[in-house]
């Protein structure tokens, strides 16, 4: 029986484990910077029913101004469309600014 780890190749597991660590926290550190510039977003996206409850209008109205592109939103798989919530208060906000 050949045992899984053993003095020689013990070594090479824990070099292996720290780069991969190093690769996680390198990971992990850009996106706290993302977080920290706003281009990251710790909130869960919207999807249409969300926003059109938000502004007690139909879904149709909003999937027309996603769109248009008067409010910020995607679609992962061309399904409908997800907003992120910071896009869709800074629409909000921009209501009422003029």
């Amino acid at each position: 029986m050949t045992p899984i780890a053993n003095k020689d190749n013990l070594a090479l597991v824990d070099i292996a484990r720290l780069e991969n660590q190093e690769q996680i926290n390198a990971e992990i550190l850009m996106q706290l910077k993302q977080i920290k510039s706003g281009m990251l977003s710790l909130r869960k996206p919207w999807n249409v029913k969300q926003v059109a409850n938000f502004f007690s209008i139909g879904e149709a109205t909003v999937r027309k101004w996603a769109k248009e592109g008067k409010v910020k939103a995607f679609k992962l798989g061309g399904k409908d469309w997800l907003f992120k919530p910071e896009s869709v208060e800074e629409f909000y906000n921009g209501l009422f600014a003029e």
